[in-house]
């Protein structure tokens, strides 16, 4: 058997001749054409000689002959140490962990020829919440030709929030506006107010589609609504088109649907659009949405099962909540479709065969089958669920069952701290710069990252600290500082949810 190492490179060595202000060639052996060839590529990493600084990628980097690289765009009179590795990124996630614990996590690759040393990380998981979301929910249910609202306590009356003489085809709502979005049969999207009654404005015409517009999904953190629409062609197919809560810059996110999509979800959350036909569950990153998909990208098909219903998304936990109609129960997936398990195992009488929307508020369940809205109740003591008809009206059909509270559409904290923190100092100033916080393994390229930073600027000789907030981008110019003096500098990235951890610090002395 032949069994061919990669193994750790050897130290690169300086080309001669080739350091200049801005750049350098590096070589190393075991790093040849033959090896590139067949699948195995490298990056180059760097960080400051003078600080305890994390490693970062080299961005400008291009092969030459034989084993040398050239890396560009570097800074002059600074000292820099290399090291190539292997480009390769893999992602596992640990759930159902306790909170404020300490863990050390051991990862080992193995082979034929057996296994090699490990690399061990010691990370700690943070506190539990001291107040949890006891938000009790209020339900919006959309009816043939009524949206009403309802309650938590199944004996309180709805309220309708919204009448049409048309069919209603689908309902999303903005909980942090309080806005309701609706589609007609009639080819309109309107939107109205869930709080006050008000005349519903017409955001989206037949004049301005050339699709009937049906099932609905809010992107609530970018501010984008997503429509499932059916367009006559010589046959009928079926597109997901997106544009801003007024209606405005409509564009079309997927085409091309030979079967109908019996349920769509945005998950800006996780940077993602999931929908399920009877071909199973799919996923498309928003960040490949470009008025249609680019040729090169296509969907990715999470679960291939034709037994799958509505569907919501769990997102701060990274899964995706199934009913599976044939087994009566619902299913638990994660983003990947690598992990999946019986949510439901223990629930008596299950009545999860036929779910044509579903939500969760505070761990239970809310759903309709089209003619009952039903919920889910917990029994501690038998460890048990069982389902009970929330809502039974013979004269309306239901379409969708929404929930209005904040922790459906959560804003995201940052669990990452920024990266490449760095600054040019001046006599009186300095201008730091950074990289955004990694992403988690699961989310997209598209997940949301409009994160506002915070910066500590500490004087090392007198102890001042000097902290500057609410800022967007990338980069800031610190003024005000006292000159010939060493600075530490170090970012965070926050939200109105929490604050990220600290970034490493940039260390540097004023003129």
């Amino acid at each position: 058997m032949y069994v061919s190492q990669i193994g750790t490179p050897p130290a690169p060595a300086l080309v001669a001749d080739s350091l200049t202000a801005t750049s350098l060639s590096l070589e190393w052996k075991g790093v040849g054409i033959d090896k590139r060839a067949g699948g195995i590529s490298y990056l180059v990493q760097w960080r400051y000689e003078e600080l305890a600084e994390t490693w970062q990628y080299c961005r400008n980097q291009s092969w030459g002959e034989g084993d040398q690289i050239l890396v560009e765009n570097l800074q002059p009179y600074t000292k820099y140490r290399d090291i190539p590795v292997t480009e390769n990124t893999n992602h596992y996630m640990f759930q159902n962990l306790e909170p404020n614990q300490n863990y050390s996590v051991s990862v080992t690759m193995r082979n034929g020829v057996g296994e090699g040393p490990s690399a061990i990380i010691n990370i700690s998981t943070t506190r539990e919440p001291t107040v949890k979301d006891t938000q009790q929910p209020i339900l919006i249910l959309g009816g043939e030709h009524v949206v009403m609202m309802q309650g938590a306590d199944m004996l309180d009356e709805p309220s309708v929030v919204y009448e049409s003489d048309s069919v209603i085809r689908g309902v999303a709502i903005h909980v942090a506006s309080a806005q309701l979005f609706v589609s007609t049969s009639m080819g309109y999207v309107y939107r109205t107010s869930i709080i006050e009654r008000s005349e519903a404005e017409a955001i989206l015409s037949p004049g301005r589609m050339n699709f009937k517009p049906l099932s609905l999904s809010i992107d609530w953190l970018n501010l984008h609504l997503y429509v499932l629409g059916e367009v006559k062609h010589a046959t009928t197919v079926w597109q997901i088109a997106r544009c801003n809560l007024d209606g405005k810059g409509l564009t079309v996110a997927m085409a091309g649907f030979l079967t109908r999509p019996s349920h769509i979800e945005v998950d800006p959350y996780n940077g993602y659009i999931f929908w399920v036909t009877k071909a199973g569950l799919f996923r498309l990153d928003l960040a490949d949405i470009s008025n249609g998909v680019k040729h090169e990208v296509q969907p990715y098909l999470i679960l291939e099962d034709a037994n799958l219903g509505a569907f919501t998304v769990d997102h701060m936990n990274f899964r995706l909540l199934v009913p599976h109609h044939i087994k009566n129960t619902v299913i638990s997936v994660t983003l990947d479709g690598r992990e999946i398990f019986d949510l439901r195992p223990n629930t008596q009488k299950p009545q999860f065969n036929n779910v044509v929307s579903l939500a969760m508020a505070n761990g239970l369940f809310y759903w309709t089958n089209g003619e009952d809205v039903l919920t889910e109740g917990y029994h501690r003591a038998q460890n048990r669920y069982f389902h009970n008809s929330y809502l039974d009206r013979p004269d309306t059909f239901f379409v969708s069952v929404n929930v209005l509270m904040n922790a459906s559409q959560p804003v995201p904290a940052p669990v990452n701290p920024p990266t490449g923190v760095q600054a040019v100092l001046g006599a009186e100033r300095a201008k730091v710069s950074w990289q955004a916080p990694h992403l988690l393994g699961y989310q997209g390229k598209g997940a949301w990252q409009n994160w506002s930073y915070e910066l500590e600027i500490i004087d090392e000789s007198t102890g001042e600290i000097i902290h500057q907030k609410d800022i967007v981008g990338l980069s800031h110019t610190v003024y005000n500082l006292r000159e010939k003096s060493e600075y530490s500098i170090k970012a965070a990235a926050y939200t109105n949810a929490g604050r990220g951890p600290w970034s490493s610090e940039f260390r540097g002395r004023t003129l």
